[in-house]
């Protein structure tokens, strides 16, 4: 292949990025759309028509995919004896260009470029697409740092033609990061992927995957037999949970990689008294249903009980009434009260209770096991929690992280400006007035709207979304 060819009459060849085992990957520019895009090439011989129809449907399934940490899959194709791979265009470097150019990585953040990758990894399961070669070379960064997992379904093609390479003295895949199951021979997992992860973050703490031997049928007997070296034997700075996350990751037992994934996810060790909680079983690999879209969140401005709840409370009050009647009736000839304290005890208003005085309006929700905000102000610290917490983790992106991380500092704003203990401002107790109200309901409607405008556009998580919308909603409930 050589720049100016033209793959399926659309893809122009530019420049090489790179070479490997499994093909070559090119910039290119996609002529119908007239913006530049990556393609990975490989050659089809050796794999039959229905290995080769297999790649497209599972990189097509791949390109429904809408997370932070995988590439934005384009296009799959063929063209000749050749298939193709059309995925965004990242910046780079990928994780093996790191390593090599910086060496081993502080234990920190070679611990979270590799959960971001157990997310990205978990999406694609969750659709039922394996990656099959997670390794340095197909992490790549991204113009905001992130990671992002690249060539999915590649690596289906030259399992295919396993027989021709094989014959050679070659090894599919990369020998270094293969798991145990598919050095024998056997059916790759969502496992088999996070034993090459645990093999890509032994590479980014220590320099070089976990074995080593001049000829790869070597490394793969290893993978096979021999116990994985500790992290903690080549640098002794690691922090005892990922040393023994990553030993996890690297268990010859499929089911004990789970751990060492959930460790990387909750980014350290489990807090003391809790119970340890496995990531949701993926399903079959062929399964290839697509998650749809979240619906936009409901412009509701406040929670209301369930009706029979409300009936409930109807009916109390009833009773209530019947009972401070009859109270009354009793006491028609008790002597009056004495008017002086009387007037003071009736002119101070109870304090209203967020809870009992509006059987409308229910209490903020807690959110993810935090305790229920008990007043106005720690519902907003909540809000602001909860957008920082996705932004971060990547639920929220782009514009819409930006546009609601500000509506948020407008929020907090409004009400530090409206609290009580200004000079001038009356107490308001529990719940705020109307004037508080008016004055946080803009910038609560801004966050609505803003948060659909980014549903839209993609950049919010169905989780996101729904945590908050929670979080706007426990706003409300005390407005």
């Amino acid at each position: 292949m050589s720049p100016g060819d033209l793959l399926a009459g659309r893809y122009e060849l530019r420049s090489p990025i790179g070479r490997g085992a499994s093909g070559e990957v090119w910039q290119a520019r996609d002529t119908a759309l007239q913006r530049d895009v990556a393609v990975k090439v490989v050659s089809l011989a050796g794999a039959d028509d229905a290995e080769t129809a297999r790649f497209q449907q599972e990189a097509r399934t791949a390109a429904s995919l809408n997370h932070p940490h995988v590439v934005g899959v384009y296009d799959a194709g063929t063209d000749g004896d050749r298939a193709f791979l059309v995925m965004e265009l990242l910046p780079g470097p990928t994780l093996a260009t790191l390593v090599r150019e910086e060496g081993p990585l502080a234990p920190e953040r070679a611990a979270d470029l590799a959960a971001q990758a157990a997310a990205g990894l978990e999406a694609a399961h969750r659709v039922g697409v394996l990656h099959r070669d997670v390794k340095p070379g197909n992490l790549v960064l991204d113009a905001r740092g992130r990671v992002r997992l690249v060539d999915f379904g590649i690596a289906r093609l030259t399992e295919a033609t396993g027989t021709r390479l094989t014959a050679t003295g070659m090894v599919v895949g990369s020998a270094s990061y293969l798991s145990p199951e598919q050095a024998r021979g056997d059916t790759a997992t969502p496992a088999s992927d996070h034993y090459a992860l645990g093999c890509t973050l032994m590479t980014l703490l220590t320099g070089e995957p976990p074995f080593t031997a001049e000829h790869p049928m070597a490394v793969l007997r290893q993978h096979l037999d021999e116990a994985p070296p500790r992290v903690s034997d080549r640098r002794d700075d690691v922090p005892a949970w990922l040393d023994a996350a990553v030993d996890d990751l690297l268990g010859k037992d499929p089911v004990r990689r789970a751990a060492g994934v959930a460790a990387l996810q909750r980014g350290g060790p489990p807090s003391p008294g809790a119970t340890a909680v496995l990531p949701d079983a993926a399903p079959s690999p062929s399964t290839t249903a697509v998650l749809p879209p979240p619906p936009p969140p409901p412009p509701t401005t406040r929670r209301r009980l369930p009706v029979g709840m409300l009936a409930a409370a109807a009916l109390a009050a009833i009773v209530v009434l019947v009972v401070l009647i009859a109270v009354l009736a009793q006491d028609d000839d008790a002597p009056p009260p004495d008017a002086s304290a009387s007037t003071s005890e009736r002119s101070t208003p109870a304090t209203p209770n967020p809870t009992t005085d509006d059987p409308g309006t229910a209490p903020p929700a807690a959110t993810d096991g935090a305790a229920e905000p008990s007043n106005l102000a720690d519902a907003v610290a909540a809000l602001r929690d909860v957008v920082a917490q996705e932004a971060r983790s990547g639920g929220l992106e782009g514009k819409t992280a930006d546009d609601l991380t500000k509506r948020v500092e407008d929020l907090q704003k409004a009400l530090d400006d409206d609290k009580p203990d200004k000079p001038g401002k009356p107490g308001k107790g529990g719940k705020g007035g109307d004037d508080e109200d008016d004055t946080l309901a803009k910038p609560l409607d801004d966050i609505t709207r803003k948060l659909a405008e980014g549903q839209e556009r993609g950049e919010v998580s169905a989780s996101a979304a729904d945590r908050i919308s929670s979080a706007v909603d426990g706003v409300r409930a005390f407005l």
